[in-house]
């Protein structure tokens, strides 16, 4: 697959052998094929810099002998850049879709939403995004949930961490040789802190690429009145201002060394910057990273209530004082106590 754009280095491509030539803009095509059992050469050629024009030129060689007529059938295609309609006029016009570097999860992705879409009422793309975020936290939640787990242990831990480095101050080798045996012993993955968002990013690029080439996504609103289209920025940027809140308490929440308190600081200037930036991407996008902050803020909730609940060796030992003094002939007398440790 060749393509050129406006402006491009190269202004003119050329080939002797092409299945279809075409122009096309994000969601749309237009484009023809060759007659069948003929062979086609193209040129594509590009006008400008800036505003300028493209040409795509198919041209099939052909001899006709004097006194004779030969009638010639073009296949073409102009319309929304859709799998299933592209597929039925012309396999090769499937190629037209760029899916780009990240083209096996984003399919994978839009297959997930389009069964969301269609199995969900009320058919709203908006709550197929929401579904799907919910379906890749239930698949990634054995990861992310161990991450976390071990930064919680991590933090318990830093207090041993902090006597170490002052016991092996000199030795830097022995040093790290402990650290490790106390991270084995307690089940600490020292990268385990990057964990979750080494698995989220994948997605994200993956759903950019999707919302950025699926036509079935455009113009699809979520709420009208407030999204009518997530393939395009949120107009009233609720959804990234809502998206930076749940990253900050996100970040408020998540457990990181008391040696290392910049760590935390830096999480909420990236919370930040990450909230602008958001301001004009796809609100399908954000609408997606907001359900999973919203998600994982329930996960870290629940991580903590359970890592803080009592333990075993929290235990309660009643002693019970009963005096009889069936001897002495005095009425019986209780007391109870009760003692923790």
């Amino acid at each position: 697959m060749e393509r050129i754009a406006i402006g491009a280095k190269t202004p003119v491509f050329e080939a002797a052998a092409a299945q279809f030539a075409g122009i096309d803009e994000q969601y749309f095509l237009n484009a023809v094929l060759p007659p069948a059992g003929f062979s086609a050469s193209c040129r594509l050629e590009t006008q400008g810099e800036k505003s300028g024009s493209l040409i795509a030129a198919l041209t099939v060689p052909l001899q006709v002998p004097p006194n004779v007529s030969v009638q010639l059938a073009f296949q073409g295609y102009a319309g929304p850049k859709s799998e299933a309609d592209l597929t039925a006029v012309g396999a090769p016009f499937k190629q037209s879709i760029e899916w780009g570097f990240w083209s096996v999860i984003a399919e994978l992705l839009l297959g997930i939403m389009k069964f969301f879409y269609r199995a969900v009422p009320p058919h709203n793309w908006g709550v197929a995004i929401i579904l799907l975020t919910l379906a890749m936290k239930v698949l990634t939640f054995p990861l992310q949930h161990k991450s976390m787990k071990s930064m919680q242990e991590m933090q318990r831990i830093q207090p041993q961490l902090e006597e170490m480095k002052k016991k092996y101050a000199g030795d830097t080798q022995r040093q790290n040789l402990e650290q490790m045996k106390l991270f084995k012993e307690h089940g600490v993955n020292p990268m385990g802190s990057c964990l979750p968002m080494v698995i989220q990013m994948p997605i994200w690029f993956a759903l950019y690429t999707t919302l950025q080439v699926s036509v079935e996504l455009y113009n699809e609103p979520f709420i009208r009145g407030w999204i009518g289209d997530l393939t395009s920025k949120d107009p009233y940027y609720i959804l990234p201002v809502a998206m930076g809140i749940t990253m900050v308490l996100t970040q408020m929440l998540t457990p990181t060394p008391m040696s290392n308190p910049s760590q935390k600081i830096m999480g909420y200037v990236m919370s930040g910057f990450f909230s602008l930036l958001m301001l004009s991407l796809p609100s399908g996008l954000t609408l997606y990273i907001f359900t999973n902050n919203i998600l994982s803020i329930a996960q870290q909730m629940y991580l903590r209530r359970k890592l803080h609940s009592p333990k075993a060796s929290d235990q309660t030992v009643e002693v019970d004082k009963k005096k009889d003094d069936r001897q002495g002939g005095g009425g019986a007398a209780a007391g109870r106590a009760k003692l923790r440790v």
